[in-house]
């Protein structure tokens, strides 16, 4: 949910040519699609994610990308664990320009969960986003993000 939101933001404001937004996960189905209640929300909320398809980390996209926000301080870890020599910028979305780390910095993955779980995460998502919009565009005007990673919740067990 969180690329296809920024993406959405970022053909909204003309810079979809700036960034380029990806999506994995350090346990993604690869070529998986998204749940249909993703898929549900998100076009509620004028995504199309139907095309969407999953996908693992690879060592080529963390190095490649300028910065990688991760939804929750697990898959942080993970992430910082298999790619420690990149751990400056794997960070989390709710800690990205912020002066002090939030109370509540991951956000729950509703996988499994109620349709109203998926909302509620879609809400947090698009409000961290539009949170962190300005500074991107600020980043996109200075030229430093060439790619941004968008790291999905690991599947729960």
């Amino acid at each position: 949910m969180s690329a296809a939101i920024l993406r959405k933001m970022l053909l909204e404001n003309g810079m979809q040519s700036s960034i380029l937004v990806d999506s994995a996960g350090t346990e993604a189905l690869v070529e998986s699609p998204s749940e249909e209640t993703t898929i549900d929300v998100c076009k509620k909320h004028g995504i199309d994610i139907s095309m969407h398809r999953g996908q693992q980390i690879t060592n080529v996209m963390v190095h490649d990308a300028s910065i990688i926000l991760c939804m929750a301080e697990t898959h942080r870890r993970i992430i910082r664990g298999i790619f420690p020599q990149w751990e400056r910028k794997i960070l989390l979305l709710k800690e990205f320009g912020m002066a002090e780390t939030p109370q509540h910095p991951s956000i729950d993955d509703p996988t499994g969960r109620a349709k109203k779980k998926y909302e509620k995460c879609f809400l947090e998502l698009e409000a961290e986003i539009t949170r962190i919009f300005p500074i991107l565009k600020e980043l996109v005007q200075q030229e430093k993000p060439r790619q941004l990673s968008m790291l999905q919740h690991p599947p729960r067990n």
